[in-house]
């Protein structure tokens, strides 16, 4: 059982611990643990929300929370694909700033007062 990776799908992941739970009959608070080990940490942010009165209200639960945050990571990289433009060529070195002019040689600051020669 602690060979078993969360790759991204709650429902495998639950599916293949509970398939090898049938021979280990883990219960209580050892299936909950063995049960989050693998899990990142949004889910078991979630998670710590909600309470669970036994074991199979957890695994419904746990399963629930997954979906949603699976689903909102993929809802997050299609709206990262569609607003990104992909054909944007990168600056090259030496190019104009944003500012409109090269800010690489800056100006030397004449604002010392200039003495009048006109005497």
């Amino acid at each position: 059982m602690d060979k078993i990776m969360y790759k991204g799908k709650i429902d495998t992941y639950l599916l293949l611990l509970q398939n090898l739970n049938i021979k280990a009959s883990l219960k209580g608070i050892a299936w909950r643990v063995m049960v989050e080990s693998e899990l990142p940490q949004d889910i078991l942010r979630r998670l710590s929300h909600l309470q669970c009165s036994d074991d199979d209200h957890c695994i419904k639960t746990l399963r629930e929370v997954g979906r949603q945050e699976e689903e909102l990571l993929e809802r997050g990289k299609l709206l990262k694909s569609i607003s990104t433009p992909h054909n944007l060529a990168p600056k090259r070195k030496g190019e104009a700033s944003e500012q409109g002019f090269n800010t690489k040689f800056k100006k030397k600051n004449d604002n010392k007062p200039r003495k009048d020669n006109s005497s």
